[in-house]
């Protein structure tokens, strides 16, 4: 079975974190953006952050690549601060508001809801449809 891909990529849209690997890394997520201030972006969502924090940002978007390389981040640091954007294949936006809250807003503290659908997956490159249909069964 095939997962859906980003056509600029060609990463698969999955996941391979799985149980307490996966809501760790959405809290190491969540702690790292409260710290900073949401912002319209173009694309994706964007967050300001202070310059202090671009080593654990950058640490944090390496780690996210080997997981889930259909995240697309770029980094830009100015005297202002960091900025912060992530976008992602339209069919993986549900998961992007997950991590990053919906465009404009603080991301969610707690649950994980629509990533918990992943867990259940047995494949390795989880694909949100498969998550999603198995919710629905």
């Amino acid at each position: 079975m095939t997962s859906p891909t980003d056509a600029g990529a060609g990463a698969p849209v999955g996941c391979s974190l799985g149980g307490s690997e996966q809501s760790t890394r959405i809290a190491e997520w969540h702690a790292l953006l409260r710290q900073g201030t949401p912002v319209a972006a173009a694309e994706g969502r964007a967050v300001d952050l202070p310059r202090h924090l671009a080593h654990a940002a950058f640490e944090l978007v390496l780690a996210e690549q080997d997981c889930c390389p259909f995240f697309r981040f770029t980094l830009t640091l100015s005297a202002d601060g960091l900025r912060l954007t992530a976008t992602t294949p339209p069919s993986a936006t549900v998961l992007l508001d997950e991590v990053f809250g919906a465009s404009g807003e603080q991301p969610v503290s707690t649950a994980v809801s629509t990533l918990d659908c992943w867990r259940g997956v047995d494949a390795p490159a989880r694909s949100t449809r498969e998550g999603l249909d198995q919710l629905a069964t």
